[in-house]
């Protein structure tokens, strides 16, 4: 029987986190986007989700570089994971199912979506534009938590498939629910594709939820082409 493959995007398929070099963009300063990261939700937890994005949103208005132009020219400056369009093909080529279920933003879900050549792209997040195409506001379909394992959840219900018989690769943000609930594959991103800040974090010992998520999965891997031996 042919599988189910569901893939994060950030630190993924893709290199890059699309929210750090957004906020760096749009004026937030590495300071701010360290102390935000460590309040919220994969931090201390003190912000939610929602509240974060707010915080983020409210900061990028008021610095006023948050043009769609600016946004689109930053997250659409992305590059492919080591082995991703080779091994997402190789799935697709023997009739493997493969989706993108991410928290982060429509355009780049959009985008990587249709460059992969997949139907099935899923994102959290949107942004809303005002008539001078500047940023309005983000809108979120759930808080993150709850967004990825309901809809892999609705995703396994859709091609018939228990989530236990679904694979899903990610690189362990956000992720533990579905690492326990699917045969989870946690990738390793490379150092080199850390925020910088973060990146000083594990050098000196840090653990962050990414990390401590990754030990629920089932299999780890450090390359995206390593997949492929699993997934038969």
């Amino acid at each position: 029987m042919k599988s189910l493959v569901i893939f994060d995007l950030n630190k993924t398929l893709i290199n890059e986190t699309s929210w750090y070099e957004l906020n760096i963009a749009l004026g937030i300063s590495p300071e701010e986007d360290e102390l935000l990261y460590r309040l919220g939700p994969e931090g201390e937890g003190i912000l939610t989700y929602r509240e974060w994005i707010a915080i983020l949103k409210k900061i990028m208005v008021r610095r006023g570089k948050a043009s769609r132009e600016a946004i689109e020219k930053t997250v659409l400056d992305y590059t492919f994971a080591d082995g991703a369009e080779e091994t997402v093909r190789s799935l697709r080529e023997n009739g493997h199912t493969v989706a993108i279920v991410s928290g982060g933003f429509n355009m780049v879900v959009d985008d990587v979506a249709q460059k992969l050549g997949l139907e099935h792209g899923y994102n959290n997040t949107y942004f809303v534009f005002d008539n001078d195409d500047m940023l309005e506001d983000i809108l979120l379909t759930w808080d993150d938590d709850r967004y990825k394992p309901l809809l892999v959840q609705s995703i396994c219900r859709k091609f018939g498939i228990h989530p236990k018989d679904t694979y899903y690769v990610a690189d362990g943000a956000n992720d533990s629910k579905i690492f326990e609930e699917t045969i989870g594959i946690a990738i390793d991103p490379k150092s080199t594709h850390h925020e910088p800040w973060m990146q000083k974090a594990l050098n000196v010992g840090e653990s962050f939820n990414s990390k401590k998520a990754r030990g629920k999965a089932q299999f780890e891997i450090s390359n995206l082409r390593e997949l492929l031996e699993i997934v038969r």
